[in-house]
């Protein structure tokens, strides 16, 4: 169904302006109807690019939601029409139809109903265009409008129809306001925009810099003015540094060793402080007054430390988080000789979590270690705080927070962590608690490869993946994300960009819950290979004692009593035996948690015993289409029996998204390289060529063999003219 087109100056602005300013000049005029609530504004791009065909748009409100028109059989004033719509419904379609300059033949219908239990005003949204539409693309386009979420593909429009659901706020929201960021309001019209970076992207002043300046960019990205957030983590190599300085202190006369250690990050720190705001004296008199301070804080418990010759939990996770709080006030430090309305916020007044274990941890611990924030409590921190530096965050261009990551506090005010490598959770916290339209994790890689670079020199940058994809690929490895990051935005369906802190301009990877290129019938099934090179398998023969639940059972309470992390886990039934993959450092304390299980077991003879086997490698193919896709597992035993690679373990995942094969170590590149390249397609391509090759041959021999053949006066044997092969010749291609 065709729609009229608009003329003139309407048309040059649906294609010059912005989405907010676009709406902005005719606010006054559907405020009657519509108060311009952001399903209108979610529309307006859509329309511009799919052309509406369709619209379907049912409006819950609260009984405290003044202003806005409500269903008939809850709302007596209002007079229903002939059709069963009340006026304000039908005068609510007529707007809209206006608006977007429908003709008549486009149908627009408006149902709405007051709710006792919502607050606010939240809008149902079913549409049909003209244009195919894909859900991915439509949550890209609309991910700076807040309160839009649940993008799916219609059942009832299939490729041309999109659902969606809209939260609007209680109070209104001016189109004509919506490109201004006053302070005084946390949740403004454009939802936050959030940044992380890792201690790579901070080691040293220049990326102090280059992380400012992208922040910077990215607040006015698209010409749209964007609340931006940053968590950062510790300078390369800083929390390191300060966990030696608080070990060092545990030592015999380590005390001075100790504060020796701390000066030198101290030092470390505001050097890059006065390089960094060179020019600016009171900002870097400021930033080193701060650190010194913090200094002599933890010199007192060095002291303690010494004495007591053991560090408690607390006090570490206070010293290891020390590298955040002074990166942050460094970031802040630039963004103020800008010129930007920022400040810096202190994890530890704002987050409040609840954890299952003490202590940093080893890296990569926020994997295993619980840690679980308190929304409720964390998001009145917030507010209070955001309240108190309305002053600072106000100005012409839109506020950047810095936020510092790892570190948080329990409800007692404890200070505490999210365990290592937990920043990435920090930073998905965070944007869920600001409610903000995406996440952006800045590396120093170009989002996430199919596999490892160094091991692969064809791997490639994955364009999407989903949660559960990202879940899987860091479970087995990888050491882009961590899983519990993935949660929060999980939970609200919030897009995770990585990005390259050194190729800003390059997308990058986008992980979200439907990725567009699942409409991609023609992928591969595996979209990631990824590896964990140190493994020991500890081997358990339990021979006929008893039944594999039972072995397995006994086995797994040992390794969950000794905190060993168990990777993957093979069975034989015949044997009654179990396999477990562990990390190589941790084979030795597996072996003796088992027999200490099977102690009297193995003293009577019923097992045969416990063997550790080190020198192995994981690798794991990762894809959602893993368990559906037939012939997958033979791709992958094909491509490793051709290179010579022996497996000696395999699981296929219950997921369905990963199988993980158990490799000798030093087969792992090799091996890495053969089932990336069996699903990339390299492999397939060059065994097609190898077989027309093979064909060509034995085509070209049969030829020779059949032809009539006369021999001339050289010597050779002449099949076609111009054309002679030696009688003694082998054909070869």
């Amino acid at each position: 169904m065709a729609l009229s087109k608009c003329s003139g100056m309407a048309c040059k602005q649906l294609r010059q302006q912005s989405l907010l300013s676009l709406l902005a000049p005719r606010a006054r005029f559907i405020s009657a109807a519509t108060n311009e609530t952001r399903g209108v504004t979610a529309l307006a791009p859509l329309h511009q690019k799919f052309k509406l065909k369709k619209v379907l748009m049912n409006t819950y409100t609260s009984n405290e939601a003044e202003g806005h028109f409500c269903f008939p059989s809850a709302c007596k004033s209002s007079k229903l029409q002939s059709n069963g719509y009340s006026n304000e419904e039908m005068q609510t379609a007529s707007a809209l139809k206006k608006f977007f300059g429908l003709p008549e033949a486009v149908t627009v219908a408006c149902t709405s109903v007051r709710v006792p239990t919502l607050s606010g005003l939240s809008e149902s949204v079913t549409i049909e265009t003209e244009l195919p539409i894909c859900a991915g693309e439509a949550e890209e386009m609309l991910r700076n409008v807040p309160g839009v979420q649940g993008i799916r593909q219609s059942a009832l429009f299939g490729k041309h129809g999109l659902e969606f659901f809209v939260s609007n706020d209680a109070s209104t929201t001016s189109a004509e306001h919506a490109v201004q960021m006053p302070a005084s309001s946390l949740h403004g019209p454009v939802a936050w925009g959030m940044h992380k970076f890792g201690g790579a992207s901070l080691a040293d002043t220049e990326l102090f810099r280059t992380c400012g300046d992208i922040l910077i960019g990215e607040s006015t990205r698209n010409k749209t003015a964007t609340p931006t957030a940053a968590v950062v983590s510790a300078m390369k190599g800083m929390t390191d540094r300060l966990v030696g300085v608080v070990e060092a202190a545990t030592k015999a006369g380590g005390e001075a060793e100790a504060k020796k250690l701390l000066a030198e990050v101290v030092h470390s720190h505001i050097e890059t402080a006065r390089e960094l705001l060179k020019g600016h004296p009171d900002l870097v008199e400021a930033v080193a007054a701060n650190i010194s301070s913090d200094s002599e804080d933890i010199s007192a418990l060095l002291r303690s430390v010494a004495v007591l010759k053991v560090v408690p939990n607390s006090t570490m996770e206070f010293v290891a988080g020390m590298g955040e709080i002074w990166s942050a006030q460094l970031l802040q430090g630039y963004l103020k000789t800008k010129g930007v309305p920022t400040a810096w916020l202190n994890a530890r007044d704002v987050l409040v979590v609840e954890s299952n274990s003490s202590g940093l941890g080893a890296k990569g611990a926020a994997l295993d270690m619980r840690v679980e924030p308190n929304y409720v409590e964390s998001a009145n921190r917030l507010e209070t705080w955001w309240q108190q530096q309305d002053a600072a965050l106000r100005g012409d261009s839109p506020p950047i927070v810095v936020v510092t990551g790892f570190v948080a506090s329990t409800m007692e005010g404890v200070p505490t962590t999210l365990k290592r490598s937990g920043s990435d959770y920090s930073a998905t916290i965070f944007a869920r608690l600001l409610k903000a339209s995406q996440v952006t994790m800045w590396k120093n890689v170009d989002g996430v490869y199919s596999a490892d670079p160094g091991a692969v020199s064809e791997a490639a940058t994955v364009n999407e993946m989903s949660y559960d994809e990202a879940i899987e690929l860091a479970y087995f490895g990888g050491q882009v994300l961590h899983p519990t990051a993935m949660e929060p935005s999980m939970a609200d369906n919030t897009p995770v960009y990585v990005r390259n802190v050194f190729n800003p301009t390059f997308e990058g990877t986008k992980i979200s819950r439907t990725p567009m290129t699942e409409l991609n019938t023609s992928k591969s099934a595996v979209k990631c290979i990824t590896s964990i090179p140190n493994i020991a398998m500890v081997n358990v023969n339990a021979g006929s004692w008893a039944s594999v639940s039972k072995v397995t059972r006994k086995v797994m309470g040992a390794m969950d009593d000794a905190g060993v992390k168990v990777v993957l886990a093979t069975q034989a039934c015949a044997s009654h035996s179990i396999s477990v993959a562990v990390d190589e450092a941790q084979g030795e304390r597996a072996v003796s948690a088992i027999k200490e299980a099977f102690q009297l077991e193995l003293a009577r003879g019923n097992i045969q015993g416990v063997v550790q086997e080190s020198g192995y490698s994981i690798i794991a193919a990762v894809g959602d289409d893993l368990k559906d896709s037939v012939g997958t597992l033979g791709k992958i035993t094909g491509s490793l029996a051709r290179t010579g690679v022996s497996i000696s373990a395999m699981a296929p995942g219950s997921s369905g998204r990963t199988t993980a094969v158990v490799v000798e170590r030093s087969k792992m590149k090799s091996a890495m390289l053969a089932i990336h390249e069996e699903f990339s397609g390299t492999a397939a391509a060059k065994r097609s060529m190898d077989e027309d090759i093979a064909t060509s041959t034995d085509d070209l021999r049969r030829i020779v063999e059949d032809s009539a053949q006369t021999t001339n006066s050289t010597g050779t044997e002449q099949i076609i003219p111009g054309f002679q092969i030696p009688a003694s010749a082998e054909l070869r291609m």
